[in-house]
């Protein structure tokens, strides 16, 4: 376990290089083959700017308490209309970040205001003891306790990026290799790498003033995959003998998703004594695989979260809610599924949340169905909390994909996406996967002498690919997040989904409706009872 004043140091000094001062003032950058044979400096002449400009090695060794007090902004991409468009506002928010580094221990006050999901003002803190750590943060009413050590490890490596002063307090024996000058923004930029874990760790330092304006490196999304992680600096100011950036912003596959502007820097304060123990009761345990996964993903963590649903985990439980004859709900802890078998396999609506729940869903279907393969994954939307699995199952099966056209160039995109950092079964099993659309406002049904399931596009603000499939023997549909089965209040979506029954023409008597959340299955009286007045 790395601890806060080193972990990301650890990673940066890595890397082996050197650099040699030209006499003008510039670094000299040597090539790969001068760089393996010159000798070894202690501390390239960047470095010294870096360090000197923070007030020295001294200033950031007195460093042991750490206190920021700030307010911003949280956004989540891929959640609107539309897959292109801007990431969605999720939440403002204040907090206070508290850090013990000779405790090794990290505190997050949060108080903050969700504008969708969860919606309404919450107040919590995270607290972390090592590699430990419990919350107080509610979800449903409820405090979490105890965190799995993902969310540990996310919560800690966020933290770790954002705050300069942790990975560069210990940059004295560092060891280079330095990168070519930049431009970023117009202005010039030394850099320098690292080969770091889980990938290489990139620094951009403004040539003038010798601030680090970026920390640019890649982490594991589930469903981008390798994806680019950037965090801009700036405002850099005075804070006791040191300096600090007041102003930070994360940029995450090309959507700015957390930005933040410090009122308050605060070098060693005073904490009171109880400021990093965990509430009472509260007994967090260690898992090391787990821990991993949150440090190689550990952004993704704060998606759902954002909107006030703290996921973490591993959620591959399925438990199978037989609707019809040869028609099953999948039903996940908190995501599920449909399926329908045909004559010539079965019809796949949604994996969820991560390629773990892909893989779990067609291990569970070839159990279930020896046999008799998958024909087609339908994505009943583009909502990455529902489809993230999907790259799996195309990877273990040889499925057409189904999706709504709106949506059809951003889904080849996305099986085209370099899988590398923690690669799934398509990056292991590349293949030309054949591409079937429903139309604008039109409908495609797969044929079936027993089961024919027709795919209808559904009109609804909440993302506009949406799909509305049918299976006509069981007169059955399954509709994902307009609205939740076994809800007895009013629900916005309920109005979408009861004037696509009238546009096509689904018979309401006997009308099964199978949902993506929620439980149970409804009948169409449960419907007209969810429509507002």
């Amino acid at each position: 376990m790395k601890k806060l004043g080193s972990g990301l140091a650890a990673l940066l000094l890595a890397a082996s290089s050197c650099s040699e001062d030209s006499g003008d003032g510039a670094p000299n950058f040597a090539s790969s083959d001068e760089q393996a044979s010159a000798p070894v400096e202690t501390r390239p002449s960047l470095a010294d700017q870096l360090i000197d400009g923070l007030g020295g090695q001294s200033a950031l060794d007195a460093v042991a308490r750490l206190r920021v007090t700030a307010s911003g902004v949280r956004s989540v991409p891929y959640a609107g209309l539309h897959p292109d468009d801007a990431a969605a506002q999720a939440n403002s928010f204040e907090r206070v970040v508290s850090i013990d580094l000779e405790a090794d221990a990290l505190r997050v006050d949060t108080e903050r205001e969700i504008m969708f999901g969860i919606v309404g003002p919450q107040r919590y803190a995270d607290v972390l003891q090592g590699n430990l750590g419990a919350s107080t943060q509610p979800l449903f009413g409820t405090p979490l306790g105890a965190l799995s050590s993902d969310k540990v490890a996310s919560i800690r490596r966020q933290e770790l990026l954002l705050t300069p002063h942790l990975w560069l307090r210990e940059f004295a024996p560092a060891e280079w290799i330095a990168g070519e000058d930049v431009r970023l923004d117009g202005v010039s930029h030394h850099t320098l790498v690292a080969s770091a874990t889980p990938a290489p760790l990139t620094l951009f330092i403004d040539v003038a003033s010798g601030w680090v304006s970026k920390l640019e490196t890649r982490e594991h999304d589930f469903f981008q995959r390798d994806v680019q992680v950037e965090i801009f600096f700036s405002d850099w100011a005075p804070a006791g003998d040191t300096a600090f950036p007041r102003s930070v912003r994360v940029v995450r596959g090309g959507h700015e998703i957390f930005a933040q502007q410090a009122s308050l820097v605060e070098i060693n304060p005073d904490f009171e004594p109880d400021t990093f123990e965990f509430p009472g009761g509260v007994a967090p345990a260690f898992d090391e695989a787990l821990y991993a996964r949150g440090e190689l993903s550990h952004q993704w963590y704060y998606l759902l979260d954002s909107i006030g649903f703290p996921f973490s985990g591993v959620d591959t439980s399925i438990t199978p809610v037989d609707v019809a004859p040869n028609v099953l709900q999948l039903v996940g802890g908190s995501h599920h599924s449909f399926v329908v078998r045909q004559e010539a396999g079965l019809i796949l609506v949604d994996a969820p949340l991560y390629e773990d729940r892909g893989d779990a869903l067609v291990t569970f279907l070839e159990g279930e169905f020896p046999g008799v393969p998958i024909t087609h994954i339908v994505a009943s939307h583009f909502h990455e909390d529902h489809v993230a699995g999907v790259r799996e199952v195309l990877g273990r099966t040889e499925a057409t994909l189904v999706v709504q056209e709106s949506s059809a160039a951003f889904w080849r995109e996305l099986l085209r996406a370099s899988s590398t950092l923690r690669p799934d079964a398509l990056a292991a099993s590349p293949r030309d996967v054949t591409l079937l659309t429903v139309p604008n406002a039109g409908q495609v049904t797969l044929e079936d002498a027993t089961h024919p399931v027709t795919l209808y596009h559904l009109a609804t603000p909440h993302a506009a690919d949406m799909l509305l499939p049918h299976d006509t023997t069981s007169n059955s549909i399954f509709v994902v997040d307009i609205y939740n089965t076994g809800n007895d209040g009013v629900q916005a979506g309920a109005v979408d989904v009861d004037a696509a029954l009238t546009a096509y023409a689904i018979p309401t008597a006997d009308l099964r409706i199978v949902g993506g959340h929620g439980d149970g299955i409804d009948d169409y009286a449960a419907l007209q009872a969810s429509l507002a007045p």
